[in-house]
């Protein structure tokens, strides 16, 4: 008994360092399908794609296994090529999974990648996704455009 709470004791000790309690989670002795059961265990967000863009701003929707224990979504944006995008800067944080990016600038390429957040506890970030916003935002057509 005492063992176990010393071992409770270092897990809980461990998780202020969030690097250091997945690698103790995922190194232990009970890893495999009970450690994806783990409350402590965050999911990456995936599919993280476009669901509206115009010149001036992008909405972004995204996908994420499991919810449980998220507090919230931080949103990172790097504007330029995906090759030369190293340092992405937190752009805006959301409690759904989606999020609008607004005031951007017209024909601009961005890339966006989306972290699920929890008390003391990130997950891995979700693969980045780019977009390029358009010169102009098109005229709405007019009814005697449609004949």
């Amino acid at each position: 008994m005492k063992a176990k709470a010393l071992a409770v004791s270092a897990l809980i000790a461990i998780a202020a360092v969030p690097s250091i309690a997945v690698l103790a989670q995922s190194s232990g002795a009970n890893s495999g399908a009970a450690a994806s059961a783990d409350p402590m265990t965050l999911t990456t967000p995936k599919d993280v794609r476009i669901t509206s863009v115009s010149s001036t701003e992008v909405t972004l929707a995204w996908d994420i296994a499991r919810e449980a224990g998220v507090k919230h979504y931080s949103i990172d944006r790097c504007e330029g090529e995906r090759e030369r995008c190293m340092f992405f800067k937190v752009v805006g944080t959301s409690k759904t999974k989606t999020f609008t990016d607004s005031d951007l600038n017209p024909g601009s390429t961005y890339n966006y990648r989306v972290q699920a957040i929890a008390p003391n506890l990130p997950a891995s970030y979700s693969d980045a996704t780019t977009v390029t916003t358009p010169e102009s935002d098109a005229a709405p057509a007019s009814s005697k455009d449609h004949k």
